[in-house]
């Protein structure tokens, strides 16, 4: 799924970096996360609910708590009012059920990102 979104959104002409879990993720945003100072290295933040390790939500919270705005794309299999509500209550930016169709990605892809600028 992750390489599936990846292409879609590379197709759009959005640079992406993928990571294969929130550990990773967390690597990778790690210097503006402990470097208020540094833009953050991400314009957009796509994430699934469930990953190893740590949770899409999880993460979101722990970003939000850290100051960090990026706006947050939360996926999930396992979604339903509650999981939405959720995630927008921590500050995800948009909730999306899985399966989704790829134009719609990248459709609430484009909404978000001009809404943040």
């Amino acid at each position: 799924m992750r390489a599936l979104i990846a292409a879609a959104l590379r197709r759009a002409r959005c640079e992406v970096i993928e990571a294969k879990n929130g550990y990773e993720m967390l690597d990778e945003l790690c210097t503006g996360l402990f470097n208020p100072a540094v833009d953050p290295p991400a314009d957009l933040i796509i994430s699934d609910l469930r990953m190893p390790g740590v949770t899409g939500l999880s993460l979101l919270a722990g970003l939000r708590s850290a100051g960090w705005s990026t706006p947050f794309i939360l996926i999930t299999a396992y979604g339903g009012p509650e999981i939405h509500l959720e995630a927008l209550r921590q500050g995800a930016d948009a909730c999306i059920d899985k399966p989704f169709d790829l134009e719609h990605l990248r459709t609430v892809v484009q909404n978000v990102l001009q809404a943040a600028h």
